[in-house]
């Protein structure tokens, strides 16, 4: 939805509200932790300043055979959301799709971190989100135009300050702050700042088609009290 929506439609809950996007393949590198909201004020502001921010794949939301995997690695990761679980990409892991997904296959990789921006469309032998997404890992990391192992040390670090990546939206929304607090300071080169984080809850999911009819629960809200 809109920026202007989400501040909307928040604007009376008092549960932790996340700004999700669900979104096309195409549209998943957008900067929308930027996206401004007051724009009425005359000083529109990101809206990582008032909200924890993360992208969907509206491919997988749209492909029911994928759900199962997908249900079952979520379960796995909300009770084990550590840093042993994150699998790396590797540069020659995209040459191979079936490799990597063989390796997304096994059910110790609960968040894997791709080695660059997901391609507009799935190119065979060239695209590390689709076996990714098929094989249900639910969170995937990513940076645009960054090389891969400066990804690999911000992810590392922000493992190391919690003990884990369960809270992964909100601790990539803190460095941006502080990037704006202390800006020579802020402890990480900036590598955190445009970190794009897919983060999928398979309960949590919207009507599409016909053929898949599925919401959120009456109330609005899952188990942890959370809107979006």
């Amino acid at each position: 939805m809109p920026a202007e929506q989400l501040h909307a439609r928040a604007a009376d809950l008092h549960a932790l509200v996340h700004g999700q996007f669900v979104l096309l393949r195409a549209l998943l590198n957008l900067p929308v932790h930027f996206w401004a909201a007051e724009r009425a004020s005359g000083v529109p502001k990101p809206l990582y300043l008032s909200y924890q921010t993360v992208v969907r794949s509206l491919e997988r939301m749209s492909a029911p055979r994928w759900h199962r995997a997908w249900r079952q690695r979520w379960e796995s990761w909300v009770s084990d959301p550590s840093f042993e679980r994150v699998y790396f990409c590797r540069a020659g892991d995209r040459h191979d799709q079936l490799r990597l997904e063989a390796i997304s296959s096994n059910e110790q990789w609960a968040t894997t971190v791709l080695t660059e921006s997901p391609p507009v469309s799935a190119i065979s032998g060239h695209d590390e989100l689709l076996p990714t997404l098929r094989t249900g890992v639910p969170v995937i990391v990513w940076r645009p135009s960054v090389p891969s192992e400066v990804v690999r040390e911000a992810v590392a670090l922000l493992a190391e300050r919690s003990g884990g990546l369960g809270k992964l939206p909100a601790l990539v929304r803190e460095p941006r702050l502080n990037a704006l607090r202390n800006p020579p300071s802020s402890g990480d080169g900036g590598a955190l700042t445009d970190l794009v984080v897919l983060r999928d809850d398979p309960d949590r999911l919207l009507p599409i088609g016909e053929t898949m009819i599925v919401g959120y629960p009456e109330g609005g809200t899952n188990q942890r009290d959370r809107a979006s």
